[in-house]
């Protein structure tokens, strides 16, 4: 679904092109709609040819060190709109169409623009990027979308149906928005989900079906000046409302956190289909004076309107996961919006101890907030838990063997989570 999202921003992004290079230059014709079009597509997919070299680390950190790694950088961008312009080239060449110079010119320009969409909005989620590789190792968060929006997926499903003529087209949209739709109720109806938060409620599902339906029937009726300041607004409504719910949900958990307790990482995702609702996770140290200071994770659910949208409708703060939890003592300031959950609490010589076992340094270049099972003297699992779903083994979870190899052709990326011990070097396990 993440890669449909990237395909319908792609379109919207090429017909926008199209839109503007025809009011300066003579109208292009079909060749070069179909060449956009095809181009804006494979550039905003592009990124994600990064599971080519995934198995050059072998195993679970290949997928998580790999994914949204080099492929996902400006400098790669015009390095895979050249080879998105390639594939272009020989489609042209079957259906017997060719294009002059300056055409292609402009299509290398939307290809690049294209990779750089696939960037900004995967930043937009709280996984991550590195887009200022080599220059800078670090990870990027936006932290204000869900990582497959369905509002997002709608209004940019809505601008592609109203601006398609093509019967098969304007079908295989409504197809992907049906098959959606049919998932959201499905969830809301079965209370299973994927993500790490609670299942869409029935009123969810309701909502997302008729928005769709009446901006399908819009965006189909309207003219095209209509559907163009449509499809910006609703895009800019969409954009403005998450950013300024992310700011409100996270100050909130800020000024109810333990005063004593300095906060390292704050990461923050709306739930799937409620831009209202968001899971909140701080990571930080309690105890700095003391002897033995302790590494936390706090979990919040917070409301972003209250008094419109209550926590309690969010669902249950309290989720099980894989981390060993317990319920935070003493107990966080009450807030209005905010629930919060249970915790993860272990010392910070613990966590220092896995910056140097060569399997779980590799993991923390990942690791956001990190948790990890302790068994007498050693870690026998580590996680993350942006991504701690259940308490069994999810796609981020990793078991520490013991004896394991040292990971192999590790990309550069710093730990994002900044307490650990500077300057250890990692060692086997």
């Amino acid at each position: 679904m993440d890669n449909v999202t990237h395909t319908l921003a792609g379109l919207v992004a090429a017909r926008a092109a199209l839109y503007l290079r025809d009011r300066r230059a003579p109208a292009g014709g079909p060749a070069l709609a179909f060449a956009t079009l095809t181009a804006s597509a494979f550039a905003n997919n592009a990124p994600d040819l990064d599971f080519l070299y995934r198995s050059l680390t072998p195993g679970k950190l290949g997928y998580l060190l790999h994914h949204r790694g080099h492929t996902h950088t400006l400098l790669a961008s015009p390095v895979l709109a050249l080879f998105c312009l390639t594939l272009v080239a020989g489609l042209l060449r079957l259906r017997g169409q060719r294009l002059s110079r300056p055409e292609w010119g402009f299509l290398l320009a939307v290809s690049v623009a294209g990779g750089f969409l696939h960037v900004a909005m995967d930043f937009g989620n709280n996984y991550g990027v590195h887009p200022f590789w080599p220059l800078d190792d670090h990870w990027y968060y936006g932290d204000a979308i869900f990582i497959v929006d369905p509002w997002l997926m709608i209004a940019l499903g809505g601008i592609v149906f109203g601006t398609t003529q093509s019967r098969v087209g304007r079908s295989l949209i409504g197809l992907i928005l049906v098959l959606l739709l049919a998932l959201a109720w499905f969830m809301a109806l079965s209370g299973q989900t994927r993500a790490p938060s609670p299942a869409p409620h029935p009123w969810l599902a309701a909502l997302l079906t008729a928005a769709a339906g009446a901006w399908l029937a819009w965006m189909r009726r309207s003219s095209p000046l209509a559907r163009r300041w449509s499809g910006a607004a609703a895009l800019l409504v969409f954009l403005g409302m998450q950013l300024v719910a992310r700011g409100s949900v996270r100050a909130r958990v800020r000024s109810g956190l333990d005063p004593r307790f300095e906060l390292s990482s704050l990461a923050s995702t709306p739930l799937p289909g409620n831009p209202l609702c968001w899971s909140v996770l701080a990571a930080g140290v309690s105890g700095v004076q003391s002897a033995d200071p302790q590494y936390e994770v706090q979990h919040a659910l917070v409301s972003a309107w209250p008094a419109l949208l209550p926590t309690k409708i969010c669902g249950p703060a309290l989720v099980r996961a894989t981390a060993p939890l317990e319920d935070p003592s003493p107990p966080l300031r009450e807030l209005p919006g905010v629930a919060w959950g249970r915790r993860f609490r272990a010392p910070l010589a613990q966590l220092q101890a896995l910056s140097r076992d060569c399997v779980a340094s590799a993991f923390l270049r990942f690791a956001r907030i990190p948790f990890w099972i302790q068994e007498g003297a050693r870690a026998t699992l580590v996680g993350d838990a942006r991504f701690d779903r259940s308490p069994a083994l999810d796609f981020t979870d990793l078991p520490l063997e013991r004896g394991a190899e040292c990971p192999r052709n590790l990309p550069p990326w710093q730990p994002p989570l900044e307490l650990l011990e500077q300057g250890s070097q990692p060692i086997g396990p």
